[in-house]
């Protein structure tokens, strides 16, 4: 591109000179440098570079152009960038004072007429940049002697192709932009993610863009964007609905075009990817089949993480505590991972059978939605039942000093296992305990002695008695020969039995009955004693008979013991204290009065 004024764009240029300084030289054909007589001259030159460069151009090269055609000598002409504004029809060398920046931007020798340039580029782009303002530039010879000065066609010369120039080179500069697309990492099916695309003119020309999504059916409408400028950034969205079965990761891919000005295209791709999500969860739950009232049933918890992606925040709600299971929090699971806890519960009174347990396993994923799985287990509750149960096993009759044997039965009639099951026995009143007689299955048998009773105790203090199983305590006692029964003189036993699970007692009790012994004559003397002999052939059995031996004193007198030891009784002894002397003779008088009777006293006179 070349600035002249006939050719294109604006020029000024006029020549100032310290002799005349407030003369003004716009109009003249030409421009001096060097010096009249001893006062120097200026050539002052302006390019309007205003919107010079199109859209997205580069400077490449800035080239001043001059025609010399007068004052052949060698000399060096310095160019200086001016630092003031001035007017080509006004401007002199004292209004313009001098206004240049020392600094030299271009040269050139003046040794022979015609064309001589100077490279400005710098200069130039500096102007381009805003760096400083474009006031133009000064042409002078610093080192000019006396009388020694230059002239050059001006702009107002004739010939419009010998006037002073400008070239500026440029290069258009490719279009530019780049793409970013982001969006969330993560999402469900189902779920609707938002894309955001920012596109960046990242080059020196305004684009009309688009973007084009293939996951999102092609050309993106709200991404479609004209004018563009440079430097800026168009941020535009879109939506999709993660369809079922998408593949994890999602990935995908966008394409941003942007056409310039002159119809040449830049593009960029970006590319996201998005993990689907699957969380899920499963929950195992195991307890006993069968429990009882009071028992402690343990359940045990396993959860696993059958998704994709891992879980946080898991709990347990149990709907038998009404609450979330203490010890089966956890912060974080992995998938395929799995943990195990355990709740324990009481069976109570109140609870159903079969006693029915929900729980629910629930956990998150890491955008916050929640997964849960139900688990449930049945146990029948069994009921704890011990029934007592007790037995005698007397003589027949049963006479004072005879034997009876009890057996006592605790048995688990209830479907569950008991434990502590203890029977305890009081021996009868009128009895006392055969030693060493007493038999028990328990692990444990205690005699305890209160105030004259008996207690038996048969205890099992670490075995446990099973369903359909029984607690046994046989023992004997014999009634006291004291014992006169009235009435059939009934001798009662009691038995209590319990255990941990049933901790009332039970009581049962058995009653036998004692028959006075016989004594059919009355004479004190029983019959069994007696026998059905007739000792004193008086045709009476001895049972019946009062004085059975015959000897003139009454049974009842004489009684049932052996004075002589004899191994006979008195009432069959006709010589009682066996003293030579028959019964018959001593009588039942006490001669002596020392209240033995004649026929038991050795010496019956004293």
């Amino acid at each position: 591109m070349l600035i002249q004024r006939g050719t294109f764009g604006t020029v000024a240029d006029a020549s100032i000179w310290e002799g005349l300084p407030q003369r003004n030289f716009g109009s003249a054909r030409h421009l001096h440098t060097g010096k009249v007589n001893v006062y120097r001259k200026w050539a002052l030159l302006w390019f309007d570079l205003d919107n010079i460069l199109p859209e997205g151009a580069i400077l490449d090269s800035a080239t001043f152009g001059i025609y010399h055609f007068e004052g052949a000598r060698q000399a060096t002409v310095s160019i200086h960038a001016a630092t003031a504004a001035w007017e080509e029809s006004t401007v002199t060398w004292e209004s313009f004072a001098e206004s240049l920046d020392p600094q030299v931007v271009g040269s050139f020798s003046v040794e022979t007429k015609g064309w001589h340039t100077s490279d400005l580029t710098a200069l130039v782009q500096e102007w381009l940049d805003g760096q400083r303002p474009n006031y133009g530039i000064v042409l002078e010879v610093p080192d000019a002697g006396f009388a020694e000065y230059e002239k050059y066609y001006s702009s107002e010369h004739e010939v419009t192709n010998q006037r002073p120039w400008l070239e500026v080179c440029y290069i258009l500069a490719p279009p530019s932009l780049t793409l970013t697309k982001s969006g969330p990492n993560a999402a469900h099916e189902g779920d609707e993610v938002t894309y955001t695309f920012e596109i960046t003119n990242t080059g020196l020309v305004p684009l009309d863009v688009t973007v084009s999504d293939p996951l999102l059916g092609g050309e993106v409408a709200d991404c479609t964007y004209s004018g563009l400028l440079p430097g800026d950034t168009y941020t535009c969205q879109a939506s999709y609905t993660v369809p079922a079965g998408a593949d994890t990761p999602l990935v995908n891919e966008a394409v941003a075009v942007g056409t310039d000005p002159y119809g040449r295209q830049a593009s960029d791709s970006a590319s996201h990817s998005l993990d689907i999500l699957h969380p899920a969860i499963a929950l195992e739950k195991a307890g006993p089949a069968e429990t009882g009232i009071g028992e402690t049933v343990v359940y045990t918890f396993t959860v696993t993480n059958t998704g994709d992606t891992p879980l946080y925040d898991l709990s347990i709600y149990d709907a038998l505590i009404a609450a979330t299971v203490p010890d089966c929090d956890r912060d974080t699971l992995a998938p395929a991972d799995s943990y195990t806890c355990q709740m324990s519960y009481t069976v109570q009174e109140s609870d159903e059978d079969p006693l029915v347990n929900q729980a629910t396993a629930s956990g998150r994923d890491r955008l916050g939605q929640t997964v849960t799985a139900d688990a449930e287990t049945s146990t029948a509750i069994l009921a704890h039942e011990l029934i007592l149960t007790k037995v005698s096993y007397p003589d027949t009759p049963l006479y004072p000093g005879g034997t009876i044997t009890y057996e006592v039965m605790a048995a688990n009639t209830g479907g569950r296992p008991q434990t502590g099951v203890v029977i305890v026995d009081l021996v009868p009143t009128n009895t006392t305990y055969i030693s060493g007689t007493a038999w028990t299955n328990a692990d444990l048998l205690l005699f305890t002695r209160d105030n004259g009773t008996v207690l038996i105790t048969a205890m099992m203090s670490e075995t446990v008695l099973a369903p359909d199983e029984a607690l046994i305590l046989r023992f004997q006692v014999q009634v006291v020969e004291d014992f006169q029964p009235a009435d059939g003189g009934p001798v009662v036993n009691t038995a209590w039995a319990k255990s941990n699970e049933l901790p009332d007692f039970i009581e049962v009790s058995v009653t036998d009955y004692v028959s006075a012994i016989p004594d059919t004559d009355n004479d004190g003397i029983p019959d069994s004693l007696e026998g059905t002999g007739d000792a004193d052939g008086d045709g009476t059995p001895n049972y019946m008979d009062q004085d059975a031996d015959g000897d003139g004193i009454p049974d009842a007198v004489e009684g049932a013991d052996d004075a002589d030891g004899d191994g006979t009784p008195n009432f069959l002894d006709l010589d009682s204290d066996g003293d030579g002397i028959p019964d018959a003779v001593e009588g039942a008088d006490d001669a002596d009065g020392d209240g033995t009777p004649n026929f038991l006293d050795l010496d019956s006179d004293g």
